[in-house]
C-alpha cells in the first residue's frame, strides 16, 4: 500500500518552482556599485525591453564573458569591440532550467579603447559563441565506442599540398593504422577556397572524424584564422580534430575544433594511445567478461544439479505413486466388476417386473373399456329418461295452466258470490220485515257458497314441483 508522504515524517516537500523561488531570495545581493572592464559587444538579436538591451562584455585575454543589461541611452554611446569599464549592480538570477546566471545592470561606462578588437577579430568571436552555443561533439566517446565494439573508424586526414609531417606523426599513424583507417587528402591551405570546398566535400563521404594537419611556419594566423573557412567548419556534420602549428602558436581553428590536438606529432601520439587505451580495456573487459561467464556456467552446473536432484526425487516420488495408483486401479476394475454383474441382475429383475407390469396394465386397459361400455350404455339411458321427463313436464305445464284459468274463474264467480251475499246482508239489515223471504235469501245464499267451495275443492291449483 502506498503511503501518503503527507502524513508521514518526511521533510517539508517542495514543487520545483518552489525550489528556485527560495534559491532567488537567497541569492539577492546587496545593492552594491563595482566597476567591470572588458570588451563590449552588442547582441544582435537583443530587442528592447522596457529601454534596456541585453548585451556582452567579455574579458579583454580570455572568453569568459558576462550579460550586461544596458540601458538605450548607454548603448547608443556604445559600439563593439570597443575597451570599456562599466559601473552597476550585479544579480543573480535562476532560470527555469536551474540555472544561475550572473546579470550586471550598466548604471555609468568610460570608453577606454575604442575598435580594440577588429572586425575579423569580432566576426571570429561570434562564430566562437555561435559555436559554443551548438556544442563540441565528444570525439574520444565516438572513436572508443567504435574501437570497443572491434569496428575501424574511417579517419580523414586533410593534409597541406607538398607538406612533410615529423616522424612522431607518422610513427602514431603506423600504430594506429592496425585498428583505424586513415585515409590522407592533400590540399592547398594558401587557396581558401579549395580547401573549404575539399572539407564540404568530405563531409560528405561518410567520415567518422575529419582532422586537418598542418605545422607550423608563416602564414598559419592567414589560413586558419579566416572567417569564411571558420564558418565552414562550424557547419560540418562530421566531427573535427585540428593538429595545426607549432605549441606556442593558437590559430583559431583550434577553438572551434570538436578537439584540438595543438601539433601533428601531438596528433598522431593522439591516436596511437587512443587504440592500446581501447585494446587494454578490450582485454580488461575480455578477462571480466570470461570470469563472469566462468561463474555463470558454474552456477549453471550447480542449478542444473539441484534441478537433477530434484527431478529424481520427484521420478521415485512418481513411481512409488504409480504403484499404489496400480493397485489402486486394480480395486477399482474388481469393485467395478461386481458392480456391474449387481447392476445386470437388478436390470434383469427390472425387466421381468416389466413384463408383468405390461401385461397387468393391458388386463386393466380391457377393463377399463369395458366399464367406459356400461357407462355409456347407462349415459344413453338416462338421457332418454330425459327426453320423456321434459315431454311429461310439458304436458304437466299444459294441466296446469288450464287449472289455473279453471281456478281464476272459480276466484271471480267466489268474489261475485262474496259482493252478492253482501247485497243481502245489506237489504236484511234494512228491513226488519218479511223474515221468511230474509231466511230463504239467507239459505240461497249459503247454498251458493257450499257450491263454490266444493268446485274449489274438486280442483285444487296445481304447480310444477308436484308431478
Amino acid at each position: 500500500m502506498a503511503e501518503n508522504l503527507s502524513t508521514t515524517n518526511y521533510p517539508i516537500i517542495y514543487t520545483p518552482q518552489e525550489v528556485i523561488s527560495i534559491f532567488r531570495e537567497q541569492l539577492r545581493t546587496p545593492a552594491k556599485v563595482v566597476v567591470l572592464e572588458g570588451i563590449y559587444y552588442q547582441n544582435p538579436r537583443s530587442g528592447n525591453y522596457g529601454g534596456y538591451f541585453y548585451d556582452v562584455l567579455r574579458g579583454q585575454n580570455d572568453t569568459f564573458e558576462i550579460r550586461v543589461i544596458v540601458p538605450l541611452a548607454i548603448r547608443e554611446k556604445l559600439s563593439s569591440g570597443t575597451l570599456v569599464q562599466l559601473a552597476g549592480t550585479i544579480s543573480k538570477e535562476v532560470r527555469n532550467q536551474s540555472i544561475i546566471e550572473l546579470q550586471f545592470h550598466v548604471t555609468r561606462y568610460e570608453i577606454i579603447q575604442k575598435d580594440i578588437v577588429t572586425d575579423q577579430q569580432q566576426q571570429l568571436l561570434q562564430l566562437l559563441s555561435e559555436k559554443s552555443s551548438s556544442g563540441y561533439r565528444n570525439v574520444d566517446s565516438l572513436l572508443e565506442s567504435i574501437l570497443f565494439r572491434n569496428d575501424r573508424p574511417r579517419v580523414a586526414l586533410v593534409f597541406a599540398s607538398g607538406s612533410i609531417t615529423d616522424v612522431d606523426f607518422q610513427r602514431g599513424l603506423e600504430a594506429a593504422s592496425s585498428h583505424i583507417d586513415f585515409v590522407k587528402h592533400d590540399v592547398s591551405f594558401a587557396q581558401i577556397s579549395r580547401f573549404m570546398e575539399k572539407i564540404v566535400a568530405l563531409d560528405k563521404e561518410q567520415y567518422n572524424v575529419l582532422a586537418v594537419v598542418r605545422g607550423g611556419g608563416s602564414g598559419i594566423n592567414e589560413v586558419f584564422n579566416t572567417p569564411e573557412l571558420i564558418r565552414s567548419l562550424i557547419k560540418l556534420n562530421t566531427p573535427l580534430i585540428c593538429g595545426v602549428g607549432h605549441p606556442e602558436e593558437k590559430p583559431f581553428i583550434g577553438k572551434i575544433a570538436d578537439k584540438d590536438l595543438g601539433t601533428p606529432s601531438l596528433l598522431g601520439v593522439y591516436f596511437k594511445d587512443l587504440v592500446n587505451r581501447v585494446l587494454e580495456q578490450r582485454e580488461k573487459s575480455r578477462a571480466v567478461l570470461v570470469e563472469q561467464v566462468k561463474k555463470q556456467y558454474q552456477e549453471r552446473i550447480l542449478s542444473a544439479e539441484k534441478q537433477n536432484k530434484e527431478l529424481q526425487d520427484k521420478f521415485a516420488a512418481l513411481s512409488k505413486n504409480h504403484e499404489d495408483n496400480q493397485k489402486i486401479h486394480t480395486e477399482q476394475m474388481r469393485l467395478s466388476e461386481i458392480r456391474n454383474k449387481e447392476l445386470q441382475d437388478k436390470i434383469t429383475v427390472i425387466n421381468k417386473n416389466s413384463e408383468e407390469q405390461i401385461k397387468a396394465m393391458q388386463k386393466q386397459y380391457e377393463t377399463t373399456n369395458r366399464q367406459l361400455k356400461i357407462y355409456e350404455d347407462q349415459a344413453k339411458s338416462f338421457n332418454e329418461n330425459i327426453s320423456k321427463m321434459q315431454q311429461t313436464n310439458n304436458e304437466l305445464q299444459k294441466s296446469l295452466s288450464k287449472l289455473n284459468a279453471q281456478n281464476t274463474q272459480a276466484a271471480k264467480d267466489l268474489a261475485e258470490a262474496k259482493a252478492y251475499a253482501a247485497q243481502l246482508e245489506q237489504q236484511l239489515k234494512q228491513s226488519k220485515k218479511g223474515c221468511l223471504g230474509i231466511v230463504a235469501t239467507i239459505i240461497c245464499f249459503a247454498g251458493l257458497i257450499c257450491s263454490v267451495v266444493m268446485l274449489v275443492l274438486c280442483y285444487p291449483p296445481v304447480s310444477v314441483d308436484d308431478r
